[in-house]
C-alpha cells in the first residue's frame, strides 16, 4: 500500500520505539532519524535521487546522504539550543 519498493524489517519499528522509550525514561534527547529522512519510503526517494543519497542496499546512505543527515541533525540541535537559550533569558 505504501508504494515503496523496499520495506523496513518488521522489528525495526519496535527497536525505534524502545530507543524512544529509553530516552524518555532517562530524560535523554532523542533524534528521530527516520522522521528526519522523511518517513515512509524515504530510503527509496534517497536512493532514486539524482544524484543518489542512499546506497542500492536501501540500508546505508552514501557520503552525500550522510552529509545531508548530519546537516539536518546540526540544524535540529541548534534550533533546540536556541529555543532553550530563549527560555533561559525569559525567566523571572
Amino acid at each position: 500500500g505504501s508504494g515503496c519498493r523496499w520495506h523496513e524489517p518488521p522489528s525495526l519499528a519496535a527497536v525505534r520505539r524502545a530507543q524512544f522509550q529509553a530516552a524518555a525514561a532517562h530524560r535523554w534527547g532523542f533524534w528521530d532519524w527516520a522522521a528526519a529522512m522523511g518517513g515512509i519510503c524515504a530510503i527509496d526517494r534517497m536512493a532514486a535521487a539524482a544524484p543518489p543519497l542512499a546506497m542500492p542496499d536501501h540500508v546505508h546512505l552514501n557520503t552525500a546522504g550522510y552529509t545531508e543527515m548530519a546537516d539536518a541533525l546540526f540544524s535540529d540541535l541548534m534550533n533546540a539550543y536556541d529555543h532553550w537559550q530563549a527560555g533561559r533569558h525569559h525567566r523571572p
